[in-house]
């Protein structure tokens, strides 16, 4: 069986050597529920480690690698169409989070699989956004009301679309956070860094790629992907490392407002990947604070991967205060007290009376 330390020394730093035949089944188990099967194996690839995996084991691997690639094909293809689609329509958008990367050929989307694809617009351009899918076959998630309200008051992003044809998911934000938690996020500064890549689709620069992942992972309440985040993140460092300006990318979570998330990404960083990240404008006095610790202890045991192939991995009490903590810094406390409330009480009539019950009757 496996241990967090066995996660963080093979999984991050690659140091495979010491695993036994049972633990690499279990290793391949774990990655293949986390969905980063693929990416590990590119990984040990690229610092020639492959030929270490167990002969036995290592179609699987390569199958998982086959999936993958099929994957990104697709999200290129979607790219492309994206693309025509909105210069049709004179809407400027970027993409974000995987699709980004694999608009950038990064190496962290070789291998990296993604639920859906990401993009940002302008608020002012939403409805022509939206027009614009519409009219060529998207079709919009149906809500009941309160998720329609959450989703177009409340949030970053309006509801997902989703293309019957395709198969693919699309979610539309307009900015990174949602607005109700009162941050400062320059959405005409991602603009202006954004650059061109694959079919001509924008991708933000490495500062934004790395802010946007890192909030995302430590500013969210949701981190079951926790480590391909984090893993995320340490690639795109190490493959920009002659070209990040790391006195800008701290200027941006100090002024954005996530001084905090900022500190708690360079110490998982030096933790799991032993990469030391400049503090640039920001000091380290925050990391003194009881809540600091508390947070990194939280988010620790978040990111690790619950599973039984691992030891001590259960850990519901960590995982349950970085999911309040996540959704706490999304939105006011009354809100956050509503929304939880109405959330429960829909979990308990979904359960006692079905989920036909909240479907809106045709009209």
């Amino acid at each position: 069986m496996l241990t967090p330390e066995d996660i963080k020394a093979t999984l991050c730093q690659l140091h495979i050597e010491h695993l036994e035949h049972e633990q690499w089944n279990d290793l391949f188990r774990v990655l293949r529920h986390k969905s980063m099967a693929a990416s590990f194996y590119l990984r040990l690839q690229r610092v020639g480690k492959e030929s270490l995996i167990p002969e036995s084991i290592k179609p699987a691997f390569l199958s998982a690698v086959t999936f993958a690639e099929a994957q990104t094909r697709q999200v290129r293809i979607q790219l492309k169409k994206l693309s025509l689609l909105f210069a049709t329509h004179q809407i400027e958008f970027v993409m974000l989070k995987g699709a980004a990367y694999v608009a950038a050929d990064t190496p962290n989307s070789e291998g990296r699989l993604m639920s859906d694809i990401d993009i940002c617009v302008r608020h002012s351009e939403l409805p022509d956004t939206e027009r614009a899918l519409l009219n060529t076959g998207w079709q919009i998630k149906e809500l009941d009301d309160y998720d329609e309200k959450f989703y177009r008051q409340w949030c970053h992003e309006i509801p997902p679309y989703k293309h019957p044809f395709d198969g693919v998911s699309l979610d539309v934000h307009h900015t990174l956070f949602p607005p109700v938690a009162n941050k400062s996020i320059d959405t005409a500064a991602l603009y202006k860094s954004a650059r061109p890549g694959v079919y001509g689709a924008k991708y933000p620069g490495v500062e934004w790629l790395v802010f946007h992942s890192t909030i995302h992972l430590i500013a969210n309440e949701d981190a079951e992907n926790g480590l391909r985040d984090l893993t995320d993140i340490y690639e795109l460092l190490t493959y920009y490392e002659h070209t990040i300006d790391y006195q800008r990318l701290s200027e941006l979570f100090y002024q954005s407002g996530f001084v905090m998330e900022f500190a708690l990404i360079r110490q998982l960083l030096l933790e799991y990947f032993a990469y030391q990240v400049p503090s640039g404008k920001i000091t380290d006095k925050c990391t003194e604070s009881l809540w600091f610790n508390l947070r990194l202890w939280a988010v620790r045991w978040a990111i690790c991967p619950a599973s039984e192939y691992i030891a001590g991995s259960q850990r519901p009490v960590p995982r349950m205060l970085n999911y309040l903590v996540g959704y706490a810094s999304k939105m006011p406390i009354l809100l956050l007290i509503r929304h939880l409330g109405y959330k429960s009480a829909k979990s308990i009539i979904r359960f006692l009376l079905g989920e036909f019950y909240f479907r809106k009757k045709s009209k």
